[in-house]
């Protein structure tokens, strides 16, 4: 039997993120003009070399940035005294005719401190007193500590973390902030997702796809790093965003399941693991979105691709991997960053090892050079848009 499952990431390839990247660097503007910078430029094409090294959470993006900024200012102006509170760089910001330095050439160094299946930020942060911390970050270790608290202590939790709490406020909306943390929004605006969002995907192709998952011709499903609601379990004050779900009706395709970082947070709860764990590269991730694809509901897609991995000898298991995975089976998986790509790679690895082959098709969805030869390492077929993309994966498929 022929089954072809079709996972696709939202940002960048379903659409263009422009709310997330307005909402970061809004952030991080405004995190400067707190410390009275003033005509501060962001370099917008920071993000983009962010994703390439497989930083794909805003959280983090806006903190390194911030605090890569921040060292090459104070090595702008050879800092030598101690400025260890918040009041005293703002006093000495007050007293340069300076802004905070671009740090696009300093983010490869970042790589040095991450670790597979943790936050990005908190790999830094547990590294602060590292020989690489004091080599690559000297002024702020020496001068401003503080900063690293600020910055990038637990950054995945707004009720803790004021970058994330204000970027989290843009990306909302203030009635959706309030609502979800019981707090009054520091700045009154509409979702900067419905502000600034725009699709990627042609009508044409929407259509194409929609008809083809009604047939049963494909299984479809999306897979990213965002934020998602959980069907159940999903307490207020575990803060389940509903920004998966919010991408996926600005391109019209609000029909297919998800599988984001809030059913991968609701498994990490229950087994008691970190929500990173199970995030695209791993290969549960993409497991739980051919689950979710298949039928099973986003909790049941994320326990059961725990399950399987763990035990995928358990009669149960095996009568999912042939449900899900006996006779031709084709995985087309399409991503702008490396991390979707290496998550179905991963396993399909997997599945080969334990008896359930199947073909993948990777498709590298950019116009950015970085992200390009990035993919291209993961032997991705680079294609401009989602739109040229599907034009080859859907030609391979027989209506």
């Amino acid at each position: 039997m022929n089954k072809h499952y079709f996972l696709f990431d939202i940002d960048g390839v379903l659409l263009n993120p422009g709310g997330y990247r307005k909402a970061a660097s809004d952030t991080v503007q405004h995190y400067f003009k707190d410390l009275g910078f003033k005509n501060i430029h962001i370099d917008l094409s920071a993000f983009e070399r962010f994703e390439s090294l497989e930083i794909t959470n805003e959280w983090d993006m806006i903190s390194f940035y911030i605090i890569s900024s921040l060292e090459l200012f104070f090595d702008s102006i050879q800092l030598k005294v101690n400025v260890d509170t918040r009041e005293k760089l703002i006093s000495l910001i007050k007293n340069k005719n300076i802004q905070p330095g671009t740090p696009i050439h300093k983010l490869d160094v970042l790589l040095e401190f991450i670790e597979d299946g943790r936050s990005k930020t908190s790999c830094v942060y547990n590294q602060f007193h590292s020989e690489k911390f004091v080599k690559h970050f000297p002024k702020i270790q020496n001068y401003a500590p503080w900063l690293v608290e600020d910055l990038l202590s637990q950054t995945d939790d707004p009720r803790i973390s004021k970058t994330t709490a204000y970027f989290q406020n843009l990306i909302l909306g203030e009635k959706l902030f309030e609502e979800i943390f019981s707090s009054v929004a520091m700045i009154k605006t509409d979702s900067y997702l419905s502000l600034y969002d725009k699709k990627n995907l042609d009508e044409f192709f929407r259509n194409k796809l929609v008809k083809l998952i009604s047939e049963k011709t494909i299984q479809c499903s999306a897979m990213t790093a965002r934020p998602t609601t959980v069907s159940k379990g999903n307490k207020k004050t575990e803060m389940y965003f509903p920004e998966g779900e919010l991408g996926l009706k600005t391109v019209g395709l609000e029909q297919i399941p998800v599988i984001g970082f809030g059913s991968l947070s609701y498994l990490a709860n229950m087994v008691g693991q970190t929500s990173v764990y199970y995030l695209k590269p791993s290969p549960i991730h993409a497991l739980a979105a051919i689950l979710a694809a298949a039928g099973y509901s986003d909790v049941d897609s994320v326990m059961f691709a725990h399950e399987i991995f763990n035990d995928f000898k358990h009669p149960k298991n095996q009568e999912r991997l042939k449900e899900l995975f006996l006779g031709n089976v084709e995985i087309s998986i399409f991503e702008d960053s490396t991390n979707g790509i290496r998550s179905v790679k991963n396993l399909s690895a997997w599945l080969e090892s334990v008896g359930y082959p199947v073909k993948v098709h990777l498709y590298g969805i950019t116009q950015n050079s970085y992200k390009a030869l990035a993919l291209k390492k993961e032997n991705a077929a680079i294609y401009n848009d989602i739109n040229a993309a599907l034009k080859k994966g859907l030609g391979m498929i027989k209506d």
